[in-house]
């Protein structure tokens, strides 16, 4: 086998991993530093509860990812359902651009990916936002569609 071998991550995949990464450690970073020092709106429970639950979801996301879990899907659909409502949550807050930005990226990359892995497990209908394209600069809570630049 020329080039990649069996046992190698799609770069596509490792893309989508690598912005949950990023958005895991944003989260996590700006609710137990920038959040708490600010007080507040920052500190209130729904959004630290809510920026914990990000980071979480993140990292479950990157372990069915590396897996291959043929349940990722679902995972990745409640991460970016989860990474939305958290940008959303941040907006409004000074300071927390970072956590926007790493919100809105990390549910971005899917709709890259090819429809089916390539042993066979079709994608769902409804892509995360981690996996839909780059540009996508945030996401109608209502209706789940992004909005570009």
């Amino acid at each position: 086998m020329e080039g990649k071998t069996m046992h190698q991550i799609d770069p596509e995949m490792k893309a989508c991993m690598d912005a949950c990464h990023e958005c895991h450690i944003t989260c996590l970073h700006m609710a137990m530093n920038h959040c708490l020092e600010a007080g507040g709106r920052h500190a209130e429970p729904q959004h630290m509860k809510l920026m914990l639950d990000c980071a979480q979801i993140c990292s479950v996301a990157i372990d069915f990812m590396a897996r291959k879990s043929e349940h990722h899907r679902h995972i990745c659909r409640e991460c970016a359902e989860i990474c939305r409502a958290c940008a959303s949550s941040c907006e409004g807050l000074d300071g927390m651009e970072d956590c926007v930005a790493a919100c809105a990226s990390a549910p971005t990359l899917a709709t890259r990916w090819p429809r089916k892995w390539p042993e066979g497990g079709a994608f769902p209908a409804a892509l995360p936002l981690h996996c839909e394209p780059r540009r996508v600069r945030r996401c109608d809570a209502r209706s789940g569609l992004a909005a570009t630049l």
